[in-house]
């Protein structure tokens, strides 16, 4: 069993304030690479935005946010104690991801969608987009519950929809990936 003390309160409190800290700078730099990247993205005639309107839209209200909440992140931490919080609260997450318990299965599964996340832009560098659509989404689909035949019918869907959508309406490039551009 857990202690519900007056420590256990204090450390939870620590640990969403991290977790805050993570997640804040995570969305921060996510919002600018996408929005470097997406200076590189063709002019179309038909639009004078181009495909890369919206992204970047939506980099600069979700980065803008990202700033607000860091802001107000940095007038209420103890900045001397963070570097051992950031520790203990990694070691904690690391040692549940390894239990048995709930908590655990909830944290190995937060672990895995953090690192496929993560790993979704390398992946589809090297083997495209609608390879590593289909694969993440599946993945995703199956380690939240969803049945074999569900997730694979899924994310074929999204992934074939998503590629239509930019490739051929609105006449974007979808990156192939390295693999098939050797192929080639």
């Amino acid at each position: 069993m857990r202690a519900h003390g007056p420590l256990s309160v204090v450390q939870h409190g620590a640990k969403q304030m991290i977790a805050q800290w993570l997640v804040t700078v995570s969305v921060l730099v996510i919002c600018v690479s996408f929005f470097v990247e997406s200076l590189d993205f063709p002019n179309l005639a038909a639009d004078p935005g181009g495909p890369a309107l919206l992204p970047r839209w939506l980099c600069a209200i979700t980065g803008a946010a990202a700033l607000i909440m860091l802001g107000q992140l940095t007038m209420k931490t103890a900045w001397w104690d963070l570097p051992g919080r950031v520790g203990s609260w990694l070691r904690e997450t690391i040692r549940l991801a390894g239990s048995d318990d709930s908590e655990g299965a909830i944290r190995r599964r937060l672990l895995i969608v953090f690192v496929a996340t993560l790993a979704y832009p390398l992946v589809m560098s090297e083997v495209g987009f609608a390879a590593s659509t289909f694969v993440l989404g599946a993945g995703l689909l199956l380690l939240f519950g969803t049945s074999v035949w569900r997730s694979v019918a899924t994310s074929a869907t999204v992934t074939s929809v998503i590629y239509v959508f930019f490739a051929h309406v609105m006449g974007s490039y979808v990156p192939q990936g390295a693999l098939i551009e050797r192929l080639h």
